[in-house]
């Protein structure tokens, strides 16, 4: 039995490095149903984290609450203080992203609406990003998140914008800039000024999300606390599994507009690339990492990253 428990652990890690979580879970999740209680702690706890990694990619934390609960509550138990660390933290992120503030849906689900609308926006399908925001801007209100519900209004400015609304656009992007003070979001103030400064000059906005500090503070936090899950997983010993992770990371934060999310991945993606001997590969998402701090004007990180490129 036990030769065949650490061959699905082996084949399970093999597709996680393979960026293949859901055929991960698929093989893991019977397993651990019907034989969980007849294995050895040491294999409990592997079965646990390789669940919970899987989810975690996939981009379910909630899901994976459970498994590291009872990682950390075996790990306790056999006085295991760096494993314990471990699925501590990863317990902590696993549960800031499945947050479900109201008893509603996951902070990750409503941030991936944002993205969706940002997505249609660009695309000046801006019918279609109003009744995603409409909605939204409900659920923010009825939970009381008032990060998202800033960041919605700035979204369903530029919608309103572009459907020949300028003056609800521009009541919408006030009314999240007060939000924003409010709340003493300044990132997020000083975004929507800039948004509806455009908006008074004429301008849908568009050319503002893909130059400007990017959207307010939500789907930046939110992006942020997937990179620390990704380093976690990279520190548990599934560097690859990681990786994927900080792909699709990267691919959220062009798509929202988040700077900072974006150059921080871009960092890190860029020094995993140099550290694989990919050099080319490695440098140029240095380089994009660096045009990134220029333009927020980030005077320490320009320094870390030229560093970086002078070693590369």
């Amino acid at each position: 039995m036990s030769q065949l428990l650490d061959a699905a652990l082996e084949r399970a890690r093999k597709l996680l490095d393979d960026g293949k979580a859901d055929k991960a879970l698929e093989l893991l999740a019977p397993v651990w149903s019907d034989g969980a209680d007849s294995m050895d702690p040491g294999r409990q706890v592997a079965f646990c984290d390789l669940i919970a990694q899987s989810y975690l990619i996939l981009d379910t934390p909630d899901e994976a609450i459970a498994p590291l609960e009872t990682a950390l509550a075996i790990c306790e138990a056999l006085q295991q203080k760096d494993a314990e660390a471990h699925f501590r933290q990863l317990l902590e992120a696993a549960k800031r992203l499945g947050e479900r503030p109201g008893g509603g849906r996951t902070r990750s689900e409503q941030q991936t609406d944002v993205i969706n609308a940002r997505k249609l926006l660009e695309e000046g399908e801006a019918e279609q990003a109003r009744d995603i925001l409409v909605k939204l801007l409900e659920e923010a209100r009825s939970v009381g998140s008032r990060d998202l519900e800033a960041t919605v209004l700035g979204g369903l400015g530029q919608a309103l914008f572009l459907l020949d609304k300028p003056e609800a656009a521009v009541n919408s992007v006030q009314e999240g800039i007060e939000i924003c003070q409010q709340e003493k979001d300044e990132a997020g103030e000083n975004y929507l000024k800039a948004l509806l400064n455009a908006l008074e000059q004429g301008d849908d906005g568009r050319k503002h999300n893909r130059e400007g500090p990017g959207l307010a503070s939500g789907p930046e936090v939110e992006l942020h606390q997937r990179i620390d899950v990704a380093l976690e997983m990279a520190k548990a010993g599934q560097p690859d599994a990681a990786l994927a992770k900080l792909w699709k990371v990267l691919e959220d934060a062009e798509n929202s507009g988040s700077l900072g999310a974006e150059a921080t991945v871009r960092l890190l993606l860029g020094q995993i690339l140099l550290s694989r001997d990919k050099k080319a590969e490695g440098k140029k998402m240095l380089e994009a990492a660096l045009a990134i701090a220029v333009k927020v004007d980030d005077k320490q990180a320009q320094g870390a990253i030229k560093a970086l490129l002078n070693d590369a």
